[in-house]
């Protein structure tokens, strides 16, 4: 679903906690001061792009703002592979109802 109201921008989140990873069968601790039996853990932070937003749910390709061929091969392709940007109503299937969906709001425009 295109979230209109996400602006332009970029956030920053820093991590300086520790965090539990499976791997194999094994629970690993890591934390930035560690403790008995923790791995250590460098702090870091992830910078979160937020870029433009297409003007309904068909308008997942560049150019935004515009819907043309590009969506409904980008639509296509992403139904086909089950990629997520194709799953119009969110419900983590891929049916005939994002299909649906897809259709309408390719038919409706950008306003």
């Amino acid at each position: 679903t295109a979230d209109t109201g996400a602006a332009d921008g970029s956030v920053t989140i820093d991590f300086d906690g520790s965090v539990v990873l499976v791997e194999d069968s094994n629970l690993v601790t890591y934390a930035t001061v560690p403790g008995l039996n923790q791995q250590v853990l460098t702090t870091t932070s992830v910078t979160v792009t937020i870029g433009d937003a297409g003007c309904n749910d068909a308008d997942i390709a560049e150019p935004f703002g515009l819907l043309d061929l590009g969506d409904i091969n980008g639509f296509i392709a992403g139904f086909i592979t089950q990629d997520p940007i194709s799953d119009i109503d969110g419900n983590g299937l891929l049916d005939l109802a994002d299909i649906n969906l897809f259709i309408g709001a390719f038919l409706a425009g950008c306003p």
